[in-house]
């Protein structure tokens, strides 16, 4: 079991990316952020003033978009990564609780369990909200998502 950690413990998220992006990859997806925003279908939002719809599906229009537009050019999939998928709302931090601990289950005692002082997004980072370099991240990885589908 111990070859199919999803990572050593939840803080190799902060410490994997070391703060360098391409500049150019940025300002690449920020351009095509710019282009397509004005021309998107818009709707009422419920927890922000508008929503936009993108490939058929309605996002927020900064974060959600931008981090959707980044994953579509820019995510790297490998074979062993394993994917939460979860629709917003629908017990998301209590899953990405349950799979951490299903994987990581004789890697961590009671008393030193990850999961004790970090909380599960910090352990299942987003895809779409963690536009970081990724392929640091050792094989296989966990990953979560509210993109239906790309």
């Amino acid at each position: 079991m111990d070859s199919f950690l999803p990572f050593p413990d939840c803080d190799t998220i902060s410490k994997t990316y070391n703060g360098q992006i391409d500049s150019h990859l940025i300002q690449k997806t920020n351009e095509g952020y710019r282009e397509i925003l004005p021309n998107l279908p818009r709707g009422k939002g419920w927890m922000t003033e508008h929503l936009v719809q993108y490939q058929g599906v309605w996002l927020t229009p900064n974060a959600a978009l931008k981090g959707l537009m980044w994953v579509q050019d820019h995510f790297k999939p490998r074979s062993t990564d394993i994917f939460l998928a979860t629709f917003p709302k629908t017990g998301t931090t209590w899953l990405k609780a349950l799979t951490f601990a299903t994987f990581n289950r004789t890697r961590y005692g009671f008393a030193d369990h990850p999961l004790l002082t970090t909380v599960p997004h910090g352990c299942l980072p987003f895809l779409e909200a963690c536009p970081n370099d990724l392929d640091g991240f050792p094989s296989p990885r966990l990953l979560s998502t509210h993109i239906p589908y790309t």
